[in-house]
């Protein structure tokens, strides 16, 4: 018999089951991106010395392809995510062109030297980031400021935009220097136009084939005009196998190279750990269970051993290529392995075309990951700016020493510093401690709780954590315990950050992902505050934000014993107050709290018998005289017809 189950767009059926076809699509999808943001990262890690010798780039590509095929393939067998998708990223190829610069600088230098000095100190930096996953510093990531890791992120991308600067002008015929810039154009022009449509992927894949097209245009029009990759040897292997290590072993290392090395092999490992860390916590805001930090370090590191084993670069998790893959439909672990050996099918098929690619197409290709790099910690700064321009001073000061320490210095001493200063501003705001008390407020508040008679409060209890201090980076996660300690036995909890003085954006993000861990047990995390916690309510959804205790308190109340009151409800609804009048009421206290007033109106009508204490009751929910005068007036304006007895 004929199913007639019908599949939806995101790759699921109406019951919300995931379908297979959803996984192959994502794993095609993704797979075709990690090729072509591959073949840039290995241009970028091997644009320092590329003069050094023919074929350095080529190689270096390849040895990109092998992590994204070989090493990603390891990665997605261990991790944490089995959505994550592993490939070399951005923000390490910079670091590793950086090291290969510093590696190649002095007079006599040769490129076997350079090359062993490379992959020793990718080997190391390995070894680091498999012991910070065996010493379990993996949740550390979650104790590192928001304003720290924007300031590394968009230091990131403008370093990679200026590596990629050249390649938009660059021309072997000077006499036609426009052929580049045209074919850049093109290829960012579309990228930008379908970026808000389709998503990064779906534009960087129609920016790619508007740049080949622009591309084919010029070359039959100029040719020559175009600079392009230079061509995979297959036969001639990886720019950094295990052979060129053990052969500098025996010869001898140059002497003074030690410090740079471990220098950079910590970088490398550091850089690598936030990048896969980062995507996992960014997987995971889309809805997913909370990560194992420890695990993703650990599959992140062993892959790119592996990868390293074989003549290829680190892998990390990648955002990018991660959301593609799950927006396209993929569910499963086994849709991350197809990803993988895509990959490496497609390094070995169409090896010939990518060397067609020309670098203005690659170089248009990196700007569009730059700003996909660095446009969401800038919108989400400027955001919270325009919200709290006063609290966020101290943040966007933070980002700031980061970026230029960042461009100055190196990726250590900005992390040091930020984290120096971050926590300075932290503590200058601290003033008692976190948890100002913890209590039943169904039992403290239980003689205003409309419709919840004395006595019967003990089935509805609502826990209340006060909080007495700031939540930010490094006190949030305290907090975030004790709310999952107190939610064990309770479908609601309530937050109380009245007398906290606020919250930062890390802090925010922290509850917002225990709140989404919550939801998935069926259970709800509401926040209370004044202005500035309302001010946050878009980076703390899915928390439910409210403006003062009672309303809090009344909401949970009333969701916990909606089934109790509900027959009880009708009743006393048709005998007391019409429809109408109810529906009049609604709208005018909505203008006044908003969404909770229908809650409030129909509660109110299901326990009272006259006029007077319908509007009295609601009135009593308004805190200013005023609010209160206008709603009586406007409840005037209606006819209460009581029902016959």
């Amino acid at each position: 018999m004929r199913s007639t189950t019908h599949s939806t767009f995101d790759g699921l059926r109406p019951d919300r089951v995931p379908l297979p076809w959803g996984d192959v699509r994502g794993a095609s999808l993704s797979a075709l991106l990690s090729l072509i943001t591959t073949v840039s990262y290995g241009a970028v890690a091997a644009g320092s010395i590329s003069s050094m010798g023919p074929g350095v780039v080529s190689a270096m590509v390849l040895s990109g392809l092998i992590a994204a095929s070989l090493g990603a393939l390891v990665a997605s067998a261990f991790g944490s995510v089995p959505t994550q998708i592993f490939s070399p990223r951005a923000s390490v190829a910079v670091v590793i062109a950086a090291a290969a610069a510093s590696f190649s600088a002095g007079d006599g230098v040769k490129l076997p030297q350079v090359l062993a000095l490379l992959s020793l100190c990718l080997f190391l930096a390995m070894l680091l980031q498999l012991a910070f996953a065996a010493l379990k510093l993996g949740g550390l990531i979650r104790l590192i400021p928001t304003s720290v890791t924007a300031g590394l992120v968009i230091a990131l991308a403008l370093r990679l935009i200026w590596s990629e600067l050249p390649d938009l002008v660059a021309a072997p015929d000077r006499l036609r220097p426009w052929a580049p810039l045209c074919t850049a154009i093109g290829t960012f022009g579309v990228f930008a136009l379908l970026r808000a449509r389709y998503g990064a992927g779906g534009a960087m894949l129609a920016g790619l084939s508007a740049g080949l097209l622009v591309a084919l245009v010029v070359d039959l029009g100029a040719p020559g005009a175009l600079p392009h990759l230079p061509s995979i040897d297959l036969a001639g292997g990886p720019l950094l196998p295990v052979s060129r290590l053990v052969g500098q072993f025996l010869e001898g290392w140059p002497p003074g190279r030690w410090i740079d090395v471990l220098a950079f092999a910590a970088v490398i490992a550091l850089v690598n750990s936030v990048e896969t860390l980062t995507s996992a916590m960014q997987i995971e805001d889309l809805g997913t269970q909370r990560f194992d930090a420890n695990r993703a370090l650990m599959a992140g590191a062993l892959g790119s051993l592996v990868s390293l084993l074989a003549g290829g670069l680190p892998v990390a998790g990648g955002t990018s290529t991660s959301s593609v893959h799950m927006q396209a439909g993929a569910t499963s672990r086994s849709a991350a392995f197809a990803s993988a050996m895509l990959v490496g099918l497609g390094t070995l098929v169409f090896a010939s075309v990518i060397v067609k690619v020309p670098l203005a197409v690659v170089a248009a290709l990196m700007l569009c990951v730059a700003g996909e790099i660095a446009v969401p910690p800038v919108r989400e700064l400027l955001a919270q700016w325009q919200a709290d321009r006063r609290g966020m001073r101290g943040e966007l000061a933070v980002v700031l020493i980061v970026c230029v320490l960042m461009l100055s210095a190196d990726i250590l001493v900005a992390v040091a510093a930020g984290v120096v200063a971050a926590s300075v501003l932290a503590f200058v705001q601290m003033r008692d401690s976190l948890v100002r008390r913890e209590y039943n407020a169904t039992d403290a508040m239980a003689p205003t709780i409309v419709g919840v008679p004395m006595g019967q409060t003990s089935s509805r209890d609502v826990p209340v954590i006060e909080i007495g201090q700031p939540l930010f980076f490094a006190t949030v996660e305290a907090a975030v315990h004790a709310v999952e300690r107190v939610s064990i036995g309770s479908r609601q909890v309530v937050l109380d950050l009245t007398r906290s003085g606020g919250l930062d954006l890390t802090a925010a993000k922290a509850l917002s992902r225990c709140a989404a861990v919550m939801q998935r047990d069926d259970r709800q995390l509401l926040v209370v505050g004044g202005e500035r916690i309302a001010e946050m309510e878009s980076p703390l959804r899915p928390c439910l934000v409210f403006g003062h205790i009672g309303d809090a308190v009344n909401y949970c109340t009333d969701a916990q014993g909606l089934r109790d009151l509900e027959v009880e409800r009708a009743r006393r609804e048709a005998q007391t107050v019409p429809q109408a009048v109810i529906e009049h009421a609604t709208r005018l206290l909505a203008e006044h709290i908003g969404p909770i007033a229908e809650v409030l109106v129909r509660r109110a009508a299901s326990v009272v018998t006259n006029r007077d204490q319908f509007c009295n009751a609601l009135a009593g929910q308004l805190d200013e005289s005023r609010a209160r005068e206008a709603f009586l007036a406007g409840m005037k304006r209606v006819n209460i017809v009581r029902s016959a007895s």
